[in-house]
């Protein structure tokens, strides 16, 4: 994809500034949601679950879903001021194109961990 934009050298060395920025706030994220998953394992094991605790679990890790996807539009945005306009809708489309609730990508990527690449990448930089 990022061969496809055909970027400037300064638009690739600022956006590989901020593709590096985002993953280290993703990571921090990451993290946050794995020790939550650990806590519902954790409560899911018990002889008596509690709902209400399952419950709480569920609306951080919502919390932390929003964060994800608030850090994707905000890598976005920034993205915008570096790129040309053709440059910007080329990536729009991009990471728009594969099935996902609503036919979009709310976490974009391929090939990272179990579950695909962190949000926030762009793939191949």
């Amino acid at each position: 994809m990022i061969n496809d934009l055909k970027l400037t050298p300064d638009q690739q060395a600022k956006l590989q500034t901020q593709h590096k920025e985002m993953r280290e706030q993703g990571k921090v994220i990451f993290e946050q949601m794995k020790k939550i998953r650990e806590k519902v394992k954790t409560e899911l094991l018990k002889d008596k679950p509690s709902p209400a605790a399952l419950d709480d679990y569920a609306s951080q890790l919502a919390g932390l879903h929003k964060q994800l996807i608030q850090k994707r539009h905000e890598h976005l945005l920034q993205a915008k001021k570096v790129l040309t306009p053709e440059q910007f809708s080329k990536l729009v489309n991009h990471e728009w194109k594969m099935p996902g609730p609503e036919g979009g990508r709310p976490f974009p990527g391929k090939g990272r961990g179990k579950h695909g690449q962190e949000p926030g990448c762009l793939d191949e930089m």
